[in-house]
């Protein structure tokens, strides 16, 4: 079995050291008659301690989020997480997968490396070799299932975790069971 766990994140900006909002980290099985997908984790990290470590905030970004809707701003109510207890739980969650997905790598990936550097540690995958790219999989393969209504019920776009089950749907749609 491997073990593949889908990350998402929520920003303030668009640059590799943007401020993060929030990270869901979602343990997953790709089979061949549906993925099985765990709860997973979600954090939501504090904004001060960031700004003061000299994060990135974009004003348009700002304006981005004010548009959104009340369901996806609704996870940032959560309890907010310290940045050390967020390493330490995310690395716990991440760290011994043998695939990291997430919705481009140079987006999710890159921001959650900075943030790592930036708190003295380094990222909690094992190589650079783990990490895999949903947009990649879902353009250059085609389309070999179809996901049930059911998959999608209760989603809600801009939340990280939810965002990470409509991601490892798309992998299960695109994944050839028969190369497994």
């Amino acid at each position: 079995m491997t073990l593949q766990v889908m990350v998402d994140i929520e920003t303030m900006s668009l640059q590799q050291n943007a401020l993060v909002l929030s990270v869901a980290a979602v343990p997953f099985e790709l089979c061949k008659a549906l993925p099985q997908i765990s709860k997973g984790q979600l954090w939501v990290l504090p904004t001060r301690e960031q700004i003061l470590m000299g994060r990135h905030v974009d004003a348009g970004t700002q304006r981005w989020w004010q548009q959104q809707s009340p369901e996806a701003r609704e996870h940032f109510l959560q309890e907010v997480t310290s940045l050390d207890e967020f390493v330490l739980e995310f690395t716990g969650v991440v760290g011994g997968a043998d695939q990291v997905w997430a919705h481009g790598t140079t987006f999710d990936i890159t921001i959650l490396e900075s943030l790592f550097r930036d708190l003295g540690h380094n990222p909690p995958w094992q190589n650079y070799r783990v990490i895999r790219d949903v947009r990649t999989i879902a353009e250059f393969t085609p389309k070999r299932e179809e996901r049930p209504d059911s998959a999608i019920t209760g989603l809600v776009e801009h939340d990280p975790r939810s965002d990470c089950v409509q991601q490892i749907w798309t992998v299960w749609e695109h994944w050839d069971a028969n190369d497994r």
